[in-house]
């Protein structure tokens, strides 16, 4: 699940990512376009998630969930 806040992070954080760890969606991220960041929550368990990586530019996001998905952060908070 992949979630675009600009000025919705708290709504994201507080509301959405609750329900997604409480049915179990197994990563979520979040990406910061204020902050240039992408929070990563993964592994869910008993209505929240147990792991949490927060990424940003010059960094690279490697999915725990879909097999060979990695994105160079770099490249997705470039603007042209």
């Amino acid at each position: 699940m992949i979630e675009v806040a600009d000025t919705t992070l708290t709504y994201d954080r507080e509301v959405k990512l609750p329900i997604y760890a409480k049915v179990e969606i197994p990563e979520v991220w979040i990406v910061n376009l204020e902050e240039n960041t992408v929070e990563v929550y993964a592994e869910p368990a008993n209505g929240k998630f147990q792991h949490r990586q927060l990424l940003g530019v010059g960094e690279k996001l490697t999915s725990s969930s879909v097999r060979k998905l990695s994105i160079n952060l770099e490249e997705l908070f470039t603007r042209n």
